[in-house]
């Protein structure tokens, strides 16, 4: 299977996509790094993430996909106030991890004790590092910059001010947060480890109904709107091309294998084939849940379509 890590590499005006074997040991070496007050892990920690990366890795290769594998090493435990500081935002989102270029940074607060809902965002972030990753490496004498412009669906342009220009940044979460969702249901929910904690999640759940019914962590339900919007964008594509698929599966999994390894290209043809403006729209929507990004969405579902979200 083909790898999803490219480096296209940037020296004396010369441009040239590293060959593959190199991008990801480079990634490898570029993700360990320490950073600014970086704790040490404990083993338990090693352990867990370990764990967590292995449930991603299953569940890509479910879809027949290569996924890059990140090192317990490329995790970042820092102090709750530093990665705070670090990540606007985050005590507003109850964020316990985030993952970037660099890794993925956990608050150290929440990493001691990787309860249920801490793993499955763990897991969430790490879906973010095994889906295809693209690069620009740029390199001045003995300096060297390394832009991250894909993600998954997520694409960053950088304008002449070197601000960054993000799209799909709403499908791309609304994706992850179906994967996740799929680890939880696969893997995690029968872990021994969380037993109890399933338990406590089901039991307001008849015994009929734990057997066709499924609660989520509240790290499995972060983007729920989103994810919604993506399901229901894969069954009006369906709607649209009967001649090229043979039911709403093959789609959603049409647009999986694009996150987490092919070309976007494709999955931009099909959303056109609703209309020319759905993939400009759709590419505009971002990951909040504000007032504004819901009429955004909301305005997206009647103008191509879509049933309304419930």
């Amino acid at each position: 299977m083909e790898k999803n890590i490219f480096i296209q590499k940037k020296e004396s005006g010369n441009n040239q996509i590293a060959e593959s074997d190199w991008a990801e040991r480079y990634l490898h070496g570029f993700q360990a790094r320490k950073q600014e007050h970086e704790l040490e892990k404990s083993r338990e920690l090693i352990k867990q993430i370990d764990e967590a990366i292995t449930i991603v890795q299953e569940l890509a290769n479910n879809y027949g996909v290569n996924a890059f594998r990140i090192r317990a090493e490329a995790f970042h435990p820092l102090p709750h106030e530093d990665f705070i500081k670090r990540f606007g935002g985050a005590e507003e989102f109850n964020l316990i991890a985030l993952s970037n270029k660099f890794g993925i940074f956990l608050d150290i607060n929440n990493a001691k004790r990787l309860d249920l809902n801490n793993f499955m965002s763990l897991v969430h972030e790490i879906l973010h590092t095994a889906s295809i990753q693209k690069f620009e490496l740029t390199a001045k004498g003995e300096q060297s910059h390394l832009h991250q412009y894909r993600s998954g669906f997520r694409l960053v342009n950088l304008d002449k001010e070197n601000q960054a220009n993000e799209k799909f940044i709403g499908l791309n979460e609304g994706i992850t947060q179906f994967l996740t969702k799929s680890a939880y249901v696969a893997r995690v929910k029968n872990l021994p480890k969380f037993f109890e904690a399933v338990d406590e999640l089901e039991k307001n759940l008849s015994n009929d109904d734990k057997e066709t019914k499924v609660i989520f962590p509240p790290a499995c339900r972060a983007y729920q709107w989103l994810e919604k919007l993506f399901l229901d964008l894969c069954e009006k594509i369906f709607e649209k091309n009967k001649d090229k698929f043979k039911n709403f599966d093959e789609v959603r999994s049409f647009f999986i294998k694009i996150y987490f390894n092919g070309d976007i290209n494709e999955a931009a043809k099909l959303i056109m084939t609703l209309a020319p403006g759905a993939l400009r729209e759709l590419s505009a929507i971002k990951q909040f849940n504000d007032k504004e990004s819901l009429e955004k969405i909301k305005k997206f579902r009647k103008k191509y379509g879509l049933p309304e979200d419930q």
